[in-house]
């Protein structure tokens, strides 16, 4: 069995059950019967936060006898304690070394990365651009047609017009040659 839970089991009841006590009335989630088994274990406050999860779990299910939910609560009220060595894990930062050319490689790859950002950036730039130009190409395409449809009405309708006066203007003429005829005979 591990040392720290040897050692909790060779001492005996004293000033830590009042820690305990604290502990278990600090998290009211957590049942005053569950400290109660503990401390017929003789299990101090100071155990509970200087153990591993490892060690929590086979002291309080192999020990104790206590259920499943007993020892979830329990761990995760430990975990919530800052002078406990399960919290101090969980928040530890964690630091890598690396070497001089792991450094390196890890400095070119930020380098082309931004390179690539830049691209990127660039090609939405230049893509937004074309996309300016192709409309404004578009609008002066159909502007110029418009025009040349407009100018090509307007011929249209003036030839018709000259056809119709040519046309009035020989059938008047007509008229008055018939006419001239019509008299003489």
């Amino acid at each position: 069995v591990h040392s720290k839970m040897s050692v909790a089991l060779e001492t005996t009841p004293g000033e830590d059950d009042d820690a305990l006590t604290d502990f278990f009335e600090l998290h009211n989630n957590l049942d005053a019967a569950w400290c109660a088994v503990l401390k017929a274990h003789n299990i101090d406050y100071d155990v509970l936060a200087q153990s591993t999860e490892n060690d929590l779990k086979e002291m309080l299910v192999n020990i104790c006898k206590l259920d499943l939910l007993a020892v979830i609560k329990i761990l995760n009220a430990i975990r919530q304690t800052p002078e406990s060595l399960l919290y101090r894990v969980l928040h530890t930062t964690q630091i890598s070394i690396v070497s001089h050319e792991e450094n390196k490689n890890a400095d070119m790859i930020q380098k082309e990365s931004a390179r690539i950002q830049k691209s990127i950036a660039d090609i939405s730039q230049t893509l937004s651009g074309l996309q300016i130009s192709e409309k404004a190409a578009q609008n002066i395409v159909n502007d110029v047609f418009d025009e040349m449809v407009r100018i090509a009405n307007q011929r249209r309708n003036e030839l018709l017009q000259q056809i119709d006066e040519m046309a009035k203007a020989k059938s008047d003429r007509l008229q008055t040659q018939q006419n001239v005829f019509n008299e003489r005979v």
